[in-house]
């Protein structure tokens, strides 16, 4: 899968390779692309990277100290008194101190060496720069280490794939980690946008960026691995990090645009056995923020995680769960559950729901993992109750711990954990008193009893079950060679949980469906439902349902009542303007009267406005693509908004917001418009269909569930007015007659 991705492996040449050494800095790229690179003398370090085709260009704003690639080294690992075990070739498990020593050794690509490259045409027509770095030394052992960075020309458009490959030939030094990109300082700090792959929707956009963040991919931080670096009034770069095996990266970018992705090695701190994470850098020339999903989605189409192909066309999901229209979450007893579950009916009429279900059995919550057995009587009558109706029942268990205070803990617990480097388990702490112990998802025994509990869930009449902290949590490295991973970092942690999910889906095939907290991408084949349930500002972008609206669903826009009407529909309305499911509001569906927040009714009926519009243009949510968002050009003033969520965050934004959803035919599109203003409001807003990467032009428009309709300008943009009713919507719908 990986060669499908970005291969640099070698092909067979239409030309002489040529291998010299670089006196002159180097050019390479496409059309679209420039990259530029130091000579020998300057390590190889980048230079520039520049987007010829719409503008934009970032330049090393520190030359002579430029870099491109960053190792880390052990010599027999870097803290006192940790261990690692393994198995020698002939399938006797030794441990070994891994770490007697403290410290580790960085290099970088301006480490003394002997550099050269050579350029080559492949016979599939990529050009191929290979920048290499030979014979560097280690702690005076000669030719300790070995590096080499290629870059070739893309399949299609103007990207360009690179790889790092390092040879570790030392005897007294094992990998840790390595970094590519490593890059210096490439704008100053406020000229530039900044995309990041970051947190609840997958996406953070800040303009004119003055901030430094980090990241860990795959994980609630960082669900996808892309992002872009665009000038104001311009374009800018594209960059995606390509990895089959989604294995643990760091992501960190100052404010002054220095970059670095590093992975932790698989089997680090082993002398003679570890090795870096392979994957793929890609870089692109991208015209603005919109243009980073489709980028991102052309290479994840090869993806494992995307191999059973769109919701639509899967068969081992249950039916009508394309359907679900509102999530709720509910905890208590089977009659507590019950009872709500009616009033929530009575709220919503005959929208389809989910009740995601806390508390069915017998044990209090964060105890007892992973054993959940027996429920609360009367459970399954109530869970047979409300399928029947042809709603979901989602209960709740964890995806990620064991309980040290079972008794199966010491029989099978203790070896199914993660391991630190000393054989320690790091308990991990869960409410006030709860320490509860990490699991490795190789586990066999772990496995086997997520397994047979989703067994008995489905007996007892479920059609999906959630599985938390799965898309929440990064990778944990674990140094335990008895589950038979590599130690540390790896494909290991993400392949465990892949493997245990697609066995459950295989068993239960059409029967019920799996969610989880958060979104990370590499489970989406097996995990269909995520829970965005986390922090929500006013930077965020909705990457995620950009990429993945057609192979999974997001749902949970989180309000608090706390939050005053104008701040709830600034929340809410992204469930219509992006795609995602609405609900997962405890407090808000199926409350008891005398139990109802303040504006109870008026956030009801405003969350009914959003499932019937939803409905409306479902095949596009469902099957098309969010593509844009909607430039308003009549005034549009701020509101203030503050979100209680996450100890609050308030921002100013405009009253008028919109996005533009292509059909699945691309002969058409759906605009959706938003007022946030306690009275309505007339918005002049500008079509651009250039911009929706329609293949048939739009000559009409008319308004869903309104009036207003006419002719759009055949040679480029046009401009409508448009009314917006009060904390209301308006959609128009672009077609060619």
């Amino acid at each position: 899968m990986k060669k499908i991705i970005c291969s640099l492996a070698m092909a067979v040449l239409n030309m002489t390779v040529v291998v010299r050494p670089a006196a002159a800095e180097l050019q390479f790229g496409n059309p679209e692309l420039l990259l530029r690179f130091q000579d020998a003398a300057g390590g190889f370090g980048l230079l520039e990277m520049t987007n010829k085709r719409d503008g934009g260009s970032f330049v090393s704003q520190n030359p002579a100290h430029a870099a491109l690639w960053l190792v880390r080294l052990s010599r027999a690992g870097r803290v006192d008194d940790q261990t690692a075990s393994f198995y020698t070739d002939t399938g006797v498990l030794v441990t070994e101190r891994v770490n007697p020593l403290a410290g580790m050794v960085s290099i970088d690509s301006n480490a003394p060496a002997r550099r050269s490259f050579r350029r080559y045409n492949r016979e599939d027509g990529a050009a191929v720069l290979e920048l290499i770095w030979d014979d560097i030394a280690v702690d005076g052992e000669k030719s300790a280490l070995k590096a080499v960075a290629s870059f070739e020309t893309g399949p299609a458009g103007g990207s360009v794939l690179g790889r790092l490959r390092v040879e570790v030939k030392s005897r007294k030094y094992a990998l840790e980690s390595s970094a590519f990109p490593h890059i210096g300082p490439m704008s100053e700090a406020g000229t530039y946008h900044l995309l990041l792959p970051r947190l609840t929707y997958g996406g953070q956009f800040f303009r004119n960026n003055k901030q430094d963040f980090s990241l860990l991919y795959p994980s609630i931080i960082a669900q996808e691995s892309c992002m872009a670096m665009l000038r104001p009034d311009a374009g800018g770069i594209y960059w995606a990090f390509h990895d089959a095996g989604a294995a643990a990266k760091g992501i960190t970018v100052g404010a002054a645009l220095s970059a670095t992705v590093e992975a932790a090695a698989a089997n680090s701190g082993v002398t003679g056995r570890s090795r870096t994470i392979d994957y793929c850098w890609e870089i692109s020339p991208i015209r603005d923020e919109w243009g980073a999903a489709e980028l991102y989605l052309n290479r994840a189409q090869h993806q494992p995680w995307l191999q059973k192909g769109l919701l639509r066309d899967r068969t081992d999901l249950p039916e009508h769960y394309r359907d679900i229209e509102l999530w709720v979450n509910i905890s208590g007893s089977p009659a507590e559950m019950k009872a709500a579950y009616d009033r929530v009916r009575e709220e919503v009429g005959d929208a389809r729901v989910a009740v995601h279900w806390y508390n069915w059995n017998i044990y209090p919550f964060d105890t007892n993992y992973p054993e959940y057995f027996p429920a609360l009587e009367g459970s399954e009558k109530v869970i047979r109750e409300i399928t029947a109706n042809g709603d979901f029942v989602v209960p709740y268990i964890n995806g990620h711990c064991w309980d040290p205070q079972l008794p199966s803990y010491r029989t099978e617990g203790i070896r199914a954990a993660v391991k630190k480097r000393s054989g320690e388990i790091a308990l991990e702490k869960y409410g006030p008193v709860n320490l509860l112990a990490p699991v490795c998802p190789t586990s066999p025994e772990f496995q086997r009893r997520i397994q047979e509990t989703c067994r008995k869930l489905v007996a007892m009449g479920v059609n999906g079950i959630y599985l938390d902290q799965i898309g929440q949590l990064s990778p944990m490295s674990c140094f335990d060679a008895t589950h038979g991973h590599e130690l540390g970092n790896g494909d290991y942690w993400t392949g465990g949980y892949r493997s245990m999910l697609g066995k459950i889906m295989e068993e239960h095939a059409g029967k019920i469906f799996l969610a989880t907290e958060n979104a990370a991408e590499p489970y989406i084949d097996t995990i269909s439902s995520f829970l965005v349930w986390t922090e929500i500002t006013g930077d965020d972008f909705p990457l995620l349902p950009q990429i993945y609206n057609r192979y999974a669903f997001y749902y949970g826009a989180l309000s608090f009542p706390e939050d005053s009407m104008q701040s709830f529909a600034a929340a809410q309305k992204r469930c219509l303007l992006w795609g995602y499911q609405p609900g997962w509001m405890g407090w808000l569906h199926g409350q008891a009267p005398d139990k109802r927040s303040p504006g109870h009714a008026e956030k009801i009926a405003y969350l009914n406005q959003v499932i019937a519009l939803r409905r409306e243009i479902k095949a596009c949510l469902l099957d098309g693509a969010l593509v844009h968002d909607v430039k308003i050009l009549s005034e549009n003033p701020a509101v203030q908004i503050k979100w209680f969520r996450m100890n609050g965050e308030e921002h100013d934004e405009p009253v008028l917001s919109g996005a533009v959803w292509r059909n699945e035919k691309r002969d058409g599109a759906v605009v959706v418009l938003a007022n946030l203003d306690t009275h309505e409001r007339i918005g002049s807003i500008e079509i651009d269909p250039q911009l929706y990467g329609l293949k048939v032009m739009p000559s009409v428009y008319r308004q869903l569930r309104g009036n207003l309709h006419g002719a759009l300008n055949k040679n480029g943009k046009s401009v409508i007015e448009v009314p917006v009713p009060a904390l209301g919507f308006a959609l128009l719908e672009l077609s060619a007659k």
